[in-house]
């Protein structure tokens, strides 16, 4: 499988969108073909993860300290809320990101609609209540109690956000160039008014709304049981390198969680993170959900990788060589996580939220799944097997299996968003 085709050259961008010289618009912005493309400013990640530190510290010393008696979803709605909030402030104040072209919206003249504002938020109503639908009537949603965490903060932040969304609807309404968006052909729909309904503009929304219904409870309910694990952790615990490295490990992926959620929840026209096409292919769609649950228990059981033996007690003998091992494994996992701060507000799966040109991006079109893929094999060693080099073989081809698959959602990715700019 040739995982290399994952890099590209330096300065290679999706789909050939490269600035070429006199498209610079600004330091953030530029033009390819008449397409607006996003690049993340670095100042922006680099703030956020600042503050991300931050609030970590805050909020261990909160923990400790029992300010939230056993209540994980507090303190994980607040570093949520309050990283989210600081990069829409310098997102805004820095980089004045709600003047981009992008956003659709027109400062120039403010020409609000009641009667239409109204008909969004019917739009707005009707989606989350086709999601709660599906929450109820699906077997992954309803049977057990996995998710019971991510209900409980719906409940707990709907009726506080009803209002919000009400006077920020009215706003961004007044000053977009074409009002008449998603939530507005969806309103149209929920009200009977079929035959005004745009159905393409009502699909793309539909899809958009799926992902993120699909997507924010799989990120949200582990990020709450990282918080409870990696902030209430005794440092004085990790004595070896082994203890080291499993909280390093730990807390690279609690760090990955917390952006990808910011990512879900902060989607704002107002700040550009709005949904410019969500993926309209069955391929892209499939490709995609074979890396998550549940679907990818399914692929995982026919497809195993993983060794009967940890990395760690194969280099047992070797501590030199598995402190190279396990920084190897390591660097690869901070270059991960670093690829989805660089999204800063705009991480999602299976949309276009603008194509990020920075950090790790500038190098290659996708490094997270190079880096991810990669560990894996450092991580699962498949190639070490105790029931002989039969079994070694197969479990090598079925993490190539799954190394195709991320090839495949990759190259489903690019074509999407150089379709859609």
């Amino acid at each position: 499988m040739e995982i290399e085709s994952l890099l590209s050259e330096h300065g290679d961008r999706e789909d050939g969108a490269v600035p070429s010289k006199g498209a610079r618009q600004s330091p953030r912005t530029y033009v390819v073909d008449e397409t607006e493309v996003t690049a993340t400013n670095p100042v922006t990640c680099l703030l956020h993860l600042l503050t991300f530190l931050l609030m970590c510290v805050v909020l261990r010393t909160l923990l400790l300290l029992g300010m939230f008696d056993g209540d994980l979803i507090t303190p994980t709605l607040i570093l949520i809320l309050v990283c989210g909030g600081v990069s829409v402030l310098v997102d805004m104040v820095w980089c004045k990101v709600h003047h981009r072209a992008s956003t659709g919206l027109d400062w120039t003249k403010f020409n609000p609609s009641l009667s239409r504002s109204l008909v969004k938020l019917v739009g707005l109503t009707g989606s989350f209540s086709v999601l709660f639908f599906l929450y109820w009537v699906l077997p992954e949603y309803s049977n057990g109690d996995y998710y019971n965490t991510y209900y409980d903060m719906l409940w707990g932040v709907l009726p506080v956000c009803a209002p919000l969304a009400a006077v920020y609807v009215y706003y961004v309404d007044g000053y977009m160039r074409e009002p008449r968006d998603g939530f507005y052909h969806a309103g149209l729909m929920t009200l009977g008014r079929v035959e005004n309904v745009n159905f393409p503009v009502l699909s793309q929304h539909a899809l958009s709304w799926l992902v993120k219904g699909f997507f924010t409870p799989l990120m949200f309910v582990p990020l709450c049981k990282d918080v409870q694990d990696l902030l209430t952790i005794n440092f004085n615990d990790l004595e070896t390198w082994g203890d080291t490295f499993g909280w390093v490990y730990s807390f690279l992926y609690f760090t990955d969680l917390h952006f990808a959620c910011i990512g879900y929840i902060f989607t704002f026209r107002l700040v550009d993170t709005h949904v410019r096409a969500a993926e309209g292919s069955l391929f892209g769609w499939v490709v995609a959900l074979m890396c998550y649950a549940p679907i990818n228990t399914v692929t995982g059981y026919y497809f195993v990788y993983g060794s009967d033996t940890e990395w760690g007690a194969w280099l047992e003998d070797t501590p030199v060589l598995a402190i190279f091992w396990g920084s190897a494994i390591l660097l690869l996992t901070l270059l991960y996580t670093v690829s989805t701060v660089f999204f800063g507000l705009r991480f999602s799966n299976l949309t276009n939220r603008g194509i990020i040109t920075a950090g790790p991006y500038a190098f290659t079109k996708h490094p997270a799944y190079l880096c991810k893929n990669l560990s894996w094999w450092l991580v699962s060693i498949p190639f070490v097997s105790s029931d002989g080099w039969q079994t070694a073989v197969r479990k090598c081809l079925g993490l190539v299996f799954f190394n195709g698959v991320y090839l495949l959602r990759a190259k489903a990715e690019e074509a999407m968003l150089g379709s859609n700019g």
